[in-house]
């Protein structure tokens, strides 16, 4: 086995029935998700156990496996972020967002630096205030629009963002449909989208800071709903929200 130092983010820890004091980690690092073979961290006094807290990011030093069928075993894990698990809906986020990364199998560096930026984003907030916080909501609802969004690009059906997709123009931008493929100009429809959603759409693909800026709880709505529906049509499986199907 050849050591390795990886920065992740800490999934799922399961119990490792062959081994009482054993667990097995589940994590995500830039190059998709993998199961590491911890052992002694189910003892009260492990300092990995400590450091190894659901939805936080960790440097680990592990043991690579050499097959694909042996699980990678890990010396030591170092601490991070750490979410504000105090805040119930940090909580219901973590539990979510873990689900939904565990469908990251390779090329998940977007995702993982996107989910960094979450975190910092919002120990900020916590830190210096949110302050649109009445009308606005709690940020955590754009945040997990955000990175959802990311799931379009990894599973090549992202729409364009920045030109018409019938004419390739960059102006007078005037709708915007995923089933479509993105925007759409005003030279080539004549559907008229509200223009703060254009330009909520357009932060979602560019700034987290622009797009909580610019979006509301509604618009936040609408559009994470047309990404999962999106997602849905296109054979993409849902596993971090309950799906409500009509009859």
């Amino acid at each position: 086995m050849a050591e390795k130092v990886e920065k992740v983010i800490v999934l799922k820890i399961e119990d490792y029935l062959q081994n009482e004091n054993a667990a097995l980690v589940t994590v995500l690092g830039t190059n998709g998700v993998f199961k590491l073979f911890a052992p002694g961290v189910a003892k009260t006094i492990s300092k990995n156990r400590q450091n190894l807290q659901i939805g936080s990011i960790c440097e680990i030093d592990y043991f690579k496996a050499r097959f694909v069928n042996k699980f990678s075993k890990l010396k030591k894990a170092s601490l991070l972020i750490m979410p504000h698990y105090e805040d119930n809906l940090v909580l219901k986020f973590i539990s979510k967002m873990m689900l939904y990364l565990e469908n990251y199998s390779s090329n998940s560096k977007e995702v993982f630096d996107a989910y960094e930026e979450c975190l910092l984003k919002y120990d900020y907030y916590v830190k210096n205030g949110f302050e649109d916080i009445e009308t606005k909501g709690n940020p955590l609802r754009y945040m997990i629009t955000y990175l959802v969004s990311k799931s379009l690009k990894y599973n090549g059906i992202q729409p364009n963002h920045h030109r018409c997709i019938s004419c390739n123009s960059p102006a007078n931008l005037v709708d915007f449909k995923f089933s479509e493929g993105g925007f759409i100009c005003g030279q080539c429809t004549e559907n008229q989208r509200w223009t703060k959603e254009l330009k909520s759409l357009y932060f979602l693909f560019n700034s987290l800071d622009k797009y909580i800026l610019m979006s509301n709880k509604a618009i936040n709505d609408i559009i994470y709903n047309e990404i999962i529906n999106h997602l849905i049509k296109n054979g993409i499986y849902i596993n971090w929200e309950i799906l409500k199907f009509n009859k």
